[in-house]
């Protein structure tokens, strides 16, 4: 039995284990996370040359900065437009959507690889950093933070989101995105394989709402919204960014037709905040 790291409820149970990880799951807000957790140098050496050319491949870029870009309309629909930190900027899909939108974009990236890319392809200082926790910007600098798929994999978010409340201005955005892995096709996959779900070492956390809005909450935020995207999203699409596998691009569409996707997992946990 493990104590949660999020909302420090007692009595988290054993949820999910095998050879490369091992997952409890708290009984109060819902958050799944690895105990133990991955190294750095563990950390490190998953995200090789070759992890975002696995994980987003070249060829669907372009769809990916498409999602992004109608990401960035719905947001300047409140007003908000200026200055806009990438927080873990992968291949640069965003931060090369943001620039085309009249953003100033700051990026910040823990792979040295991906760093590398991206200055070369859109010449655009890219920050390294290990420790998200302390950022190297005046307090209220930024108009928007955007924080995609990077939360869950941060040894402690809640600090994080601290420091990302710190150097948002005073009515400025948080978008935050997290994977909503931990679910029914998950273990299925696991169980009998094939399906193209499994959990990912990386992934130090699995949020669930409860999980994730009190992170935000905490950390001083007032959250707009929070909402599962994905499979019925029409933004999103089948087969592409996420879904690779012939049988998993199967599963998801037969889910979205039959709008099963609340208790069958799948898709990501969406949410804006404001300062």
């Amino acid at each position: 039995m493990k104590g949660c790291p999020i909302c420090h409820a007692q009595g988290a149970s054993l949820y999910f284990q095998d050879s490369r990880l091992t997952l409890f799951r708290c009984g109060q807000c819902g958050t799944k996370f690895q105990n133990p957790m991955p190294t750095l140098e563990q950390l490190a050496a998953i995200y090789s040359n070759a992890y975002y050319d696995e994980i987003y491949p070249v060829e669907h870029y372009e769809e990916q900065k498409k999602l992004f870009g109608l990401r960035l309309e719905q947001i300047e629909a409140k007003g908000c437009q200026g200055q806009v930190l990438d927080l873990g900027c992968g291949r640069g899909a965003f931060v090369e959507a943001a620039m085309q939108r009249g953003w100033t974009v700051v990026a910040q990236e823990f792979s040295q690889a991906a760093i590398e890319r991206i200055k070369q392809r859109l010449g655009v200082e890219v920050l390294w950093s290990e420790n998200p926790e302390e950022l190297a910007f005046e307090t209220g600098r930024f108009d928007l933070v955007h924080c995609n798929h990077v939360l869950e994999h941060l040894y402690r978010p809640n600090l994080v989101l601290s420091e990302l409340h710190r150097v948002i201005k005073p009515g400025g955005y948080l978008y935050c995105e997290v994977p909503r892995e931990s679910n029914l096709l998950n273990r299925l996959s696991g169980l009998v394989g094939g399906f193209g779900f499994e959990y990912m070492a990386e992934h130090l956390y699995l949020f669930d709402k409860p999980g994730l809005s009190l992170l935000l909450q905490e950390a001083g935020f007032e959250v707009d919204w929070i909402r599962i995207e994905g499979m019925e999203a029409p933004h999103r699409f089948v087969k592409g960014i996420h879904y690779q596998s012939a049988a998993a691009s199967l599963i998801v569409l037969a889910a979205s037709l039959l709008r099963m996707q609340n208790w069958l997992g799948g898709g990501n946990l969406a949410s804006l905040s404001r300062r």
